[in-house]
C-alpha cells in the first residue's frame, strides 16, 4: 500500500575528481558548484521537515566502498558510498558533505558510478515503501568512461525500477552536438531515452537558492457565523496567514547515544517528594501562596462551545490601525461547500457589508474550552466571490 504522502528516496551521486577542478567562465569551478547544489539539497529536506529519505555515493575518489566492487573485483573502484542507508536528512550528512574535498585521481567513470547509486537504492529501499525514487548525478562528464556497454543496462534498470534520473552539470543536451565531448553525448541520450531531466549548474543553483515551504492541503474550521438569536450561516474558514515555522530538533550526546530526560522533586535532604504530594504555588514577597488544582479549577474561565459569534459592526477603517493587530494568524472564510442557502446568505451579509463599508466584530472560540479571541470580520469581493477576512485574529 503507498504512503499517503509523498515520500522519495534519493541517491546523490557526486563527481569529486580532479576533472572537476576545472574552473567556468565565472570563475569557480564545476566541484565547488556541485558541492554547494549538493548542500543545498540537503539543507531544504532538513527545513522542511520533509520525509524524504537521502544518500551520497561520490566517485573519482581515492577510496573504494562499495558492494558491487565486492563482487567484481575488478570493477566499480574508486567510488565510495558515504552513507550507509537511506536516511532522512540530517545536519550529520550535510557536515559528511562538507567535509568532502576535491581528490587527485583522474579517474571518473559516472556510468559505473550510476550503477553503485541503483545498486545502492534498490538495497536500501527494501521493506520500505516510497512514492518516487530518484538518481542525481552531479558531474562535469569530461572524464572517460569505459564502460560504454553498460548503457543499455542502466536504462532498462531505470525504466523498469520507474526511477527518475536527473544529471546536473555543464550545459548540455543542446542542439550543437559537435561541440559536446563522447561523455557529454552519452548523458544526454540517457537522460533522453529514461525521460529524465538535465540542467545546467547555474539552473540547478538559481532553483535551489530559495527556500519554499512545502504545500499542505488547507484543513477548513468548520462553524455557524451567528449574527443574533435567529441567524446562523455556515461558513468555513482557512488559514491564509501563519507565522510558525516548525523545525525538530534533537538532543543527543557526542557518542550519538539518545539523552533521557527525567525531574524531580527534591527537599532539603535530598528525599525526593511524589508527584501526588506536590502542587503548585506563588511567590508573593517571601510567602509561597498554594495554589490547589481544586482552586485552578475553580478560578478557570469557561468559554464554552466552539462559535464564530458577531457581536457588532464597526467601520472598517476603525479596524485597520496596525496597534490592533496582535494577532498571528489570518483567516478567510467562506459558505461552506455544497450549501446553497449558506452560500445565498453569505453572500447577501458581505455584500451589505461591503457597501456599507463596515466589519463584524467578532468573538471567535476555536474549541470547546479554548481562549476566547476578538477579531474583524473585514468583507471582501473577489471575482464575484464572496470573502469574509477574519484579518486581526485579535484585537485590543
Amino acid at each position: 500500500m503507498p504512503p499517503k504522502t509523498k515520500r522519495e528516496a534519493i541517491v546523490l551521486v557526486w563527481d569529486i575528481s580532479e576533472s572537476s577542478s576545472q574552473i567556468d567562465a565565472d570563475g569557480v569551478s564545476t566541484f565547488e558548484k556541485s558541492k554547494q547544489c549538493l548542500s543545498w539539497i540537503v539543507t531544504r529536506k532538513i527545513l522542511s521537515n520533509s520525509k524524504d529519505e537521502i544518500g551520497v555515493v561520490v566517485f573519482g575518489s581515492k577510496e573504494t566502498n562499495n558492494t558491487l566492487h565486492d563482487d567484481f573485483n575488478d570493477r566499480y573502484e574508486n567510488i565510495s558510498v558515504i552513507t550507509e542507508n537511506l536516511s532522512m536528512a540530517t545536519w550529520d550528512i550535510l557536515r559528511q558533505v562538507e567535509k568532502i574535498k576535491i581528490s587527485t585521481l583522474k579517474k571518473a567513470d559516472w556510468i559505473e558510478a550510476i550503477l553503485v547509486g541503483i545498486d545502492f537504492l534498490k538495497h536500501s529501499m527494501e521493506g520500505k515503501v516510497f512514492t518516487e525514487s530518484k538518481i542525481v548525478i552531479l558531474s562535469n562528464f569530461t572524464s572517460e568512461v569505459n564502460s560504454e556497454k553498460d548503457l543499455h543496462v542502466i536504462q532498462n534498470v531505470i525504466n523498469s525500477m520507474k526511477i527518475n534520473l536527473v544529471a546536473i552539470g555543464p550545459d548540455i543536451g543542446g542542439e550543437n552536438e559537435d561541440s559536446q565531448t563522447q561523455s557529454e553525448l552519452l548523458i544526454a541520450h540517457l537522460v533522453t531515452d529514461t525521460q529524465g531531466v538535465i540542467c545546467s549548474y547555474n539552473e540547478a543553483l538559481k532553483q535551489l537558492r530559495f527556500y519554499e515551504k512545502p504545500a499542505k492541503k488547507p484543513q477548513g474550521w468548520h462553524v455557524s457565523l451567528t449574527i443574533g438569536p435567529d441567524i446562523q450561516i455556515p461558513v468555513t474558514g482557512y488559514k491564509m496567514v501563519d507565522s510558525s515555522f516548525n523545525i525538530g530538533w534533537n538532543v543527543q550526546t557526542v557518542d550519538n547515544e539518545p539523552i533521557i530526560k527525567d525531574h524531580g522533586f527534591f527537599k532539603k535532604d535530598e528525599t525526593c517528594v511524589e508527584n501526588q504530594d506536590i502542587i503548585d504555588g506563588y511567590v508573593f514577597g517571601n510567602s509561597i501562596i498554594p495554589f490547589s488544582a481544586v482552586e485552578k479549577e475553580t478560578m478557570t474561565y469557561d468559554s464554552g462551545e466552539k462559535c464564530l459569534n458577531v457581536l457588532q459592526t464597526a467601520p472598517i477603517a476603525e479596524c485597520l490601525p496596525k496597534h490592533l493587530f496582535i494577532g498571528d494568524t489570518v483567516h478567510y472564510f467562506v459558505p461552506q461547500p455544497d450549501d446553497e442557502e449558506a452560500a445565498v446568505a453569505f453572500a447577501a451579509v458581505v455584500k451589505a457589508l461591503y457597501d456599507l463599508d463596515l466589519a463584524f466584530i467578532v468573538r471567535k472560540v476555536y474549541r470547546n474550552g479554548t481562549i476566547p479571541m476578538l477579531g474583524a470580520m473585514i468583507p471582501k469581493i473577489e471575482d464575484d466571490h464572496y470573502v469574509s477576512r477574519d484579518s486581526l485574529n485579535k484585537v485590543k
